[in-house]
């Protein structure tokens, strides 16, 4: 059909064809713009429901310049994707805007922390966020944005195992096949969520009911650092989780808040300091970061049941208790 409309003044060479897809060399160029205009609007008379659009290269001077004209069309007929009006794309169109927006400006720490516990709705508002930070400047070219959603899928997935301490197994091969075959925006965005729910899926069945490492690194972060003033925020920024999500976790997995639990590494430790003699009560409370007694005299008695005074005296020898040093044998 093409070497019809083209008639005596078009010479047309197949460069490649595809199931979906055919490239042709137009000599001369002159006019190629409107030849092709005319072989879409003939291809959409012989197939109204079929969508067709096509790239059109700026001219190739010599042979040498062939491949990277061959390679452009290719590349502008993918900007159907955007779902636009247009069927023609031509570089005076479409400017190269490729790397617009590099991987560090797209923050991917929520999005992996929502595929870790297995919330759809989290995960849709990062990828929202993600796709408007990537297409702030308007259609980028294709293989840009998916590469930019290959980009996204490895590097969730490495960081979900990383922080669990998972098999690295998990982490899947980019299905670069599967992101080109996505027709639209909309429906490249629900394959990732389906891709990000898989993965969700897959960690939680890996790890089972077993408290995550980073939990466990928490735990230990408070231990450590209990003579501290410790606020949460701190103890997830240890582990390079966000605050709430952080908390979240910690209280799914433990039953107890972090606040809690940060009480209650604080008075064990008072009941060990409790022991040594030379120290007051006014002391331990400075030593673990209290304000003032009164503050540690609570916490210490809603956890134990009994004031530290009175923890200090039932851990006296009557005769520590009386003054008088016990008898002997």
């Amino acid at each position: 059909m093409t070497d019809e409309l083209a008639g005596s003044r078009y010479r047309l060479e197949s460069f490649y064809e595809q199931v979906n897809a055919v490239g042709l060399l137009i000599s001369p160029p002159d006019g190629a713009e409107a030849f092709v205009r005319d072989c879409i609007r003939a291809l959409k008379g012989i197939s109204a429901n079929t969508n067709i659009t096509a790239g059109l290269s700026f001219p190739a001077q010599t042979l040498l310049e062939l491949p990277a004209a061959c390679q452009q069309a290719r590349e502008l007929s993918e900007y159907h994707i955007y779902g636009t009006d247009t069927d023609l794309f031509t570089p005076q169109r479409f400017r190269d805007s490729s790397g617009a927006v590099p991987p560090r400006d797209c923050a991917l720490s929520a999005l992996t922390e929502y595929v870790i516990a297995g919330d759809e709705a989290g995960i849709e508002a990062e990828l929202a966020r993600f796709f408007e930070t990537i297409l702030y400047i308007p259609m980028p070219p294709p293989a840009y944005l998916r590469g930019m959603c290959a980009y996204l899928l490895n590097d969730v997935s490495k960081q979900a195992v990383n922080l669990l301490q998972c098999d690295g197994s998990l982490i899947r091969q980019i299905p670069h096949k599967q992101l080109e075959d996505c027709p639209s925006v909309a429906e490249l965005r629900q394959f990732l969520k389906n891709r990000l729910l898989e993965t969700s899926a897959a960690l939680r069945e890996k790890r089972g009911n077993q408290i995550p490492q980073v939990i466990e690194e928490a735990q230990r972060y408070i231990r450590n650092n209990v003579l501290s003033r410790l606020r949460v925020e701190d103890v997830a920024a240890s582990i390079y989780l966000s605050e709430s999500y952080f908390a979240a976790l910690f209280k799914k997995h433990t039953g107890i808040t972090v606040r809690e639990f940060i009480l209650q590494c604080k008075i064990e430790k008072a009941k060990e300091l409790l022991l040594q003699k030379h120290l007051s009560i006014f002391e331990i409370a400075e030593t673990l970061e209290y304000s003032d007694y009164r503050s540690f005299s609570r916490a210490f008695k809603r956890f134990v049941g009994c004031s530290p005074t009175d923890y200090q005296q039932m851990l006296m020898s009557p005769g520590e208790k009386t003054g008088t040093p016990p008898s002997g044998g």
